[in-house]
């Protein structure tokens, strides 16, 4: 067993990390695959962490790594992942075919069968003498309007700068509605602009990896000026 040494410590931190593909679709190939290769290198070699062996496989990667024990493999596995993904989805904007052809045909079978399920359903009681549209369930009026809106709610196949979900903006959300929970309100529009514009140069930040309160300190100009 070799130790590796720091200034005042010596340590052994090793550990083997597998993470795949959504859905393990294996789109990791040629030019894209040595690309992550390019970047999962340089990102650990940002962060001190060494690559003691690994596999880029098209549907997932296998690294065998040392990690300084300054550095938390949650935070290296999150600069790692959330940086390939960020470029690559820039550099790689084209779905490969096969994937988009198998999520969008997936997406139909689901609702070409809950339509039919709710369909076979007894209708539901109307008021005697009720006019309009006749009363769907909660469930088949979601499917109906998947099926309307297939287009917006697949956009992320063609546009990878729409996520996947709205989870980050519900996240990006969060801390202003926690600030009205518990302030009730803000005093002056000025101060809501304020807080709104920190909130955002911390999000953004926290999204690119780099170090937030070392970007506090710098002026509007030096923030907007740094890549």
């Amino acid at each position: 067993m070799i130790y590796s040494t720091g200034s005042h410590t010596k340590f052994y931190h090793r550990f083997h990390v597998v993470w795949t593909t959504k859905y393990r679709y294996k789109v990791m190939r040629g030019e894209m695959r040595e690309r992550i290769r390019e970047i999962i290198i340089q990102t650990c070699q940002e962060l001190g962490v060494h690559i003691e062996t690994g596999v880029l496989s098209t549907d997932h990667v296998h690294m065998f790594i040392s990690v300084p024990p300054q550095i938390a493999l949650s935070k290296v596995m999150m600069r790692i992942k959330g940086r390939s993904s960020y470029k690559i989805q820039r550099e790689f904007p084209e779905l490969p075919t096969s994937v988009h052809h198998g999520i969008l045909t997936k997406y139909m079978a689901i609702l070409t069968e809950g339509l039919a399920f709710h369909e076979r359903q007894d209708p539901l009681a109307r008021r005697t003498g009720a006019r309009g549209r006749k009363a769907r369930r909660p469930g088949h009026n979601l499917l109906v309007r998947l099926r309307d809106y297939r287009d917006d709610v697949l956009r992320f196949l063609t546009d990878f700068t729409v996520p996947f979900t709205n989870n980050q903006a519900e996240r990006d959300l969060r801390m202003m509605k926690l600030r009205m929970k518990i302030s009730g309100t803000f005093r002056t529009l000025e101060g809501a602009q304020v807080f709104a514009d920190i909130r955002s140069v911390i999000s953004t930040v926290r999204k690119h990896g780099g170090n937030i309160l070392e970007t506090l300190t710098l002026s509007p100009q030096q923030i907007i000026a740094r890549p």
